[in-house]
């Protein structure tokens, strides 16, 4: 069977087994499709998969493989309710998805917008609305377990099983009966026995880290429905401001640092570490020490690890608006990038090779906080970067 045709015949069990609408079935299709576009030329790793497509070996495969082992029950939300606007809907404890509908995302996003926007067309809600949608799939696909029984696998084991029969060829019932363990989600780190126990501990014990995951989430979702445009400014003071992209979104002051931070750790890495071990974004960081004392702890050395230190000026920034934190957060991620761009040049680069880093620093930029008074000390670091690049 070809892609597509695994692809169709997943979704016409869903529909039937689950009794999903036409839209519902819509919304899966189109963030499966989204993401095997985008993860096209990513370098997959199935060792640690559990696997319902036979001879596994294609992104399509890795997501239909996920969304089958991950949702064992669906549900539908017909009405905008403004309390609940923070529940969930996704539970990795229970294995089932919540979605709205696609009004009452509308109605969503227009509370969100019209207070903040002059002019929300219909077309800008619409792609919002998805773009809400893909956020909320992407924890669904960044989860993984080990086990296969899950709290009610009545109709999961239906789909299964159904599939199997049409197409023995193709898809395949996972025997082993032991029950779902969470062991990766997203960048929320989880116990599992890798040798990694101290870093795994230190990082789980801080609730705070949800903000990067989410972050982290709502950038693929903006990059997926390509919804980057620029929606306002965040006002700093001192005449500083950041571009905003997101302000329907509650982290809308920080989610530009996700994608300043998977430009540096490379799309292979980053893909790594939000779908299949978190814990590699934690260890990327953490070994900017000599940066991170450099800019947050004021050449102090301390045993506070790189990212709590991102962790803390994120949750400022959110919280208070903090200019400093958010100068501070810039320069570090340049300074990074600077590493980074120096570490590639290195190789025999390519004309190719100088056109994507030249686009990666172009992205990066738009992200940075300007400052009508003048240059920050991030433009002077971009502006090192520009000509290392330009020397080649």
């Amino acid at each position: 069977m070809t892609d597509n045709e695994k692809l169709e015949a997943v979704l016409t069990e869903l529909a039937k087994v689950y009794s999903l609408t036409s839209e519902y079935i819509s919304f899966i299709k189109d963030n499966i499709v989204l993401r095997c576009v985008y993860y096209r030329k990513m370098n997959l790793n199935f060792d640690n998969e559990t696997i319902y497509i036979n001879n596994s070996s294609t992104i399509m495969d890795f997501f239909l493989n996920r969304i089958l082992h991950n949702i064992r029950g669906y549900d539908v939300n017909k009405v905008y309710n403004p309390n609940n606007t923070e529940e969930e809907e996704y539970s990795i404890d229970n294995q089932r998805l919540k979605l709205s509908t696609q009004k009452v995302f509308g109605e969503i996003v227009t509370k969100k917008l019209q207070n903040r926007i002059e002019n929300i067309t219909d077309d800008l809600a619409k792609l919002i609305d998805k773009k809400i949608i893909c956020h909320e799939f992407g924890h669904v696909f960044q989860t993984a377990y080990s086990g296969i029984v899950g709290k009610d696998d009545t109709k999961y084991k239906q789909v299964i099983n159904n599939l199997h029969e049409k197409y023995p060829n193709t898809f395949i019932i996972p025997y082993y009966e032991q029950k779902l363990v969470i062991r990766q989600n997203g960048l929320i780190p989880t116990t599992i026995d890798d040798g990694k126990d101290g870093i795994r501990e230190y990082y789980a014990n801080k609730d705070r880290i949800v903000l990067i995951d989410d972050i982290f989430n709502e950038d693929e979702a903006l990059e997926l429905y390509r919804t980057h445009v620029i929606q306002g400014k965040n006002e700093l003071g001192k005449d500083c401001y950041k571009n905003i992209f997101n302000y329907e979104s509650t982290n809308y002051k920080i989610t530009s640092y996700a994608r300043m931070m998977k430009l540096i750790l490379g799309n292979n890495k980053s893909f790594r570490a939000m779908y299949q071990n978190g814990i590699e974004f934690f260890e990327f960081f953490d070994q900017f020490e000599k940066l991170s004392t450099e800019v947050f702890k004021n050449g102090n050395e301390s045993k506070k690890p790189v990212v709590s230190c991102i962790l803390d000026a994120l949750e400022r920034i959110k919280r208070n608006n903090s200019l400093t934190d958010t100068l501070n957060l810039d320069l570090f991620f340049t300074k990074c990038l600077e590493k980074r761009i120096k570490y590639f040049l290195k190789d025999n680069v390519t004309k190719d090779d100088i056109i994507e880093m030249k686009k990666i620093v172009n992205e990066f930029v738009i992200r940075l906080t300007k400052c009508k008074s003048g240059k920050l000390d991030h433009d002077f670091v971009i502006d090192n970067i520009k000509k290392m690049i330009d020397a080649y």
